[in-house]
């Protein structure tokens, strides 16, 4: 007999999710997180499951009075079992409406648990009203120069001081212009009904500027380019010439020639040329390795063509942290900048630590080592219609992994990683354990890797879903990954946003656990790295891909990835999708989307085992001769035609045709009337039901009709 379990809540945008309890054996419990636009739909087994085979259908109304066998219910997504020995199943309802509420039917199926098998639960969530900011309210009002505790706008006061000053209901509003401080922090918090604000006076450019306020006085060094100066703090890592970044080289020698070296051989380090303008400064930490250790505020800096620094805008940092908010709800920040925060190790622009409720609105990072770093206990963060870059063009990823400090033989100069810039705009920090963040409407441009999708590890202290947001964003110019999602992935969705000139617009190398919901994404003009060295062969290229798998072992699972409904237009050697990694998946569910290659192959699948794959309403389209290349438990096979590929039980329903995109020069991938993806989809309950134009949904990103 079919057990019911209800549970009706009602969630507000700061509540803890809501939890439908199971009665008696208390077999199963359901755990319903709502961001704005998505609920996460969980269920934690509380019996075991030795054979790992339980599903779960998802039911849902937008009635909450509906009954449980009212015919309004729809069905979604079923669920996924979570990978990596977690109790747990995850999935989510998408395209919700902010403050509209849903009730949630999961109904458990397993043969072989009868304590599951049949076992229905039941519950209410809202989805997250979008953030409010504030208009009214008393005001402080701060300035570059200002001082003394009056706030008004006549009368400005300091920075710092009104942030000790603020309280519920309040505004920090800083007047237009340059902040040189940093190490700021807020350690008040607001309510739900009066948050603390911190915004920008309208129409100024205000920034909060981690850089030295006064211009440096340089000197040359000999004859050869090369020139110094004394900066304010020890170990900048951040230095900018007109709007460049200089390369943070770790010698002396390095620098002179415009060499990197990297890794350590029986002869020595080996080094490359750099082509790069670059810095080198003391590192002040070790005396043994430094033969200027009384002056580690020496900074030198070479350009390939000798030119005077004090004829360039430059600009060097001198503070490691921004602002920092630790322990504090009911945030919101808006109209600032962040710009020039690198001081060694680690300079971060922004730190969100065991926050909530805190939004982030027509922000700006600009040129920072790390721009926003999300730590501890973050919950129901929204960053949005906010901007992120830097000026990383031609720092390809080897040149970016050369920064790694554990490269030997310098590893013992510089201290914690402190040279290193694989790092980006938003990162997660290792440990990360917060739910229901939000990325929504930004643009991210010019980094070799724009930060972090989700926790690049897991944390032992966070057995639930992640819960989190991407979409509608812009990502472009990224050397070498457009975003990483190499860690936790459990409950991300990545959906309508649009990745341009990126090596690998996202990397799963390895996004475990699961699941990644990956729909309706646009991923063009795909660019090839120059990825890795060897000290024999040189420089290696590595093709571009919408995203990667190559890292792992037997021990890390990518977890279950569902792609549906993306444009992949590839240009050059590029990729499109390539399933190849050490690691398992879990399973890979592709339907409906466009894969256009323009040397090919189109897709590759690699693995020692066969992994599950499901491949089916996908239209491919190949400039070469190759369509696909497998290998796969001991079989291997060039793939040249669809009915090839069918051969390995995929694409009975897929095709191959020109995808006749409108206009792919301008970045329009919709699609023309007589293209070949009009009404040749699937239709997925949950994903796309109900969302489609015609007989049936079109291939890829973009539905015509709209």
């Amino acid at each position: 007999m079919t057990r019911i379990l209800l549970a009706f809540i009602c969630l507000a945008a700061d509540t803890q999710p809501s939890h439908a309890q199971a009665v008696g054996a208390q077999a199963a419990e359901l755990d319903l997180f709502p961001n704005h636009h998505t609920i996460g739909v969980n269920v934690k087994l509380n019996v075991p499951d030795p054979q790992q085979d339980v599903g779960a259908t998802v039911e849902y109304s937008e009635s909450p009075e509906q009954t449980s066998e009212d015919p309004k219910f729809k069905t979604g997504f079923p669920l996924s079992r979570v990978d990596n020995q977690y109790q747990r199943l995850s999935g989510a309802l998408l395209w919700c409406k902010p403050g509209k509420s849903y009730r949630v039917k999961v109904t458990l199926h397993d043969k072989t648990t009868k304590a599951l098998d049949g076992l229905v639960l039941q519950g209410t969530a809202t989805a997250r009203i979008d953030p409010q900011f504030l208009s009214k309210g008393k005001v402080l009002y701060v300035a570059p120069q200002g001082k003394g505790n009056r706030f008004s706008k006549s009368q400005p006061g300091d920075l710092k001081q009104a942030l000790l000053t603020v309280g519920p209901g309040q505004r920090v509003v800083l007047l237009g212009g340059h902040y040189h401080v940093g190490n700021l922090n807020l350690k008040q918090s607001g309510t739900a009904t009066a948050p603390i604000q911190l915004e920008g006076e309208a129409n100024a450019t205000v920034v909060i500027d981690g850089s030295e306020p006064l211009a440096a006085k340089w000197k040359a060094v000999g004859n050869q380019g090369l020139f110094s100066t004394t900066t304010l703090s020890a170990n900048p890592n951040l230095v900018v010439a007109d709007g460049i970044r200089l390369y943070p080289h770790q010698s002396m020698s390095d620098l002179k020639g415009h060499k990197i070296s990297v890794g350590l051989t029986v002869q020595g380090a080996v080094t490359f040329a750099a082509e790069l303008d670059g810095f080198y400064r003391n590192p002040s930490t070790n005396p043994l390795f430094n033969s200027d250790f009384r002056s580690p505020k020496k900074l030198y800096v070479k350009f390939r063509d000798g030119s005077d620094p004090a004829k360039k805008k430059m600009t060097i940092t001198a503070r490691r942290s921004g602002l920092s908010i630790v322990g504090q709800k009911h945030i919101r920040i808006r109209n600032i900048e962040f710009a020039h925060f690198g001081l060694a190790p680690a300079g971060t622009a922004l730190l969100l630590q065991d926050c909530h409720d805190v939004a982030l609105d027509h922000c700006k990072f600009t040129i920072n080592d790390i721009g926003l770093m999300l730590a501890g206990d973050c919950r129901n963060v929204t960053i949005q219609s906010s901007e992120f870059s830097d000026s990383m063009r031609g720092w390809y990823a080897w040149k970016i992994k050369a920064t790694y400090d554990n490269y030997a033989p310098y590893s013992s100069i510089f201290p914690y990683y402190a040279r290193m810039l694989e790092r980006g705009g938003i990162l997660y920090q290792h440990g990360f354990r917060g739910r229901g963040i939000v990325v929504r409407g930004c643009r991210f441009h010019d980094f070799a890797q724009a930060g972090h999708m989700g926790p690049p590890s897991i944390s032992p202290n966070h057995p639930g879903s992640y819960e989190i947001d991407f979409y509608k964003n812009r990502v472009w110019n990224c050397t070498e990954d457009g975003f990483e999602l190499d860690g936790d992935a459990r409950n991300v969705r990545i959906w309508h946003n649009v990745f341009r000139n990126c090596n690998a617009s996202i990397s799963m190398a390895v996004a475990q656990a699961g699941p990644t919901y990956v729909i309706g994404n646009v991923f063009h003009d795909i660019a090839t790295d120059y990825f890795t060295i060897h000290p024999k062969d040189g420089i290696h290229t590595q093709p571009g891909h919408a995203f990667k798998f190559q890292t792992g072992d037997a021990k890390s699972r990518v977890g279950d990835l569902i792609f549906v409904h993306n444009t992949i237009d590839a240009p050059r050697e590029a990729v499109p999708i390539d399933l190849w990694a050490p690691a398992q998946w879990k399973r890979f569910y592709a339907r409906n989307n466009m894969i256009v290659a323009n040397a090919g192959p189109a897709l590759v699948v690699s693995s020692a085992k066969p992994h599950p794959v499901d491949l089916d309403y996908n239209l491919y389209f190949v400039r070469g001769k190759t369509l696909a290349s497998v290998a796969r438990n001991g079989r291997r096979a060039t793939i040249r035609t669809l009915k090839e590929l069918r051969a390995w039980g995929w694409e009975k329903h897929g095709l191959t045709s020109p995808p006749k995109f409108v206009s792919p020069k301008d970045g329009d991938y919709g699609l023309q009337k007589n293209s070949a993806g009009i009404d040749r989809g699937v239709v997925i309950p949950g994903i796309n039901d109900g969302r489609f134009f015609g007989r049936a949904p079109d291939l890829g990103a973009i539905e015509s009709g709209k």
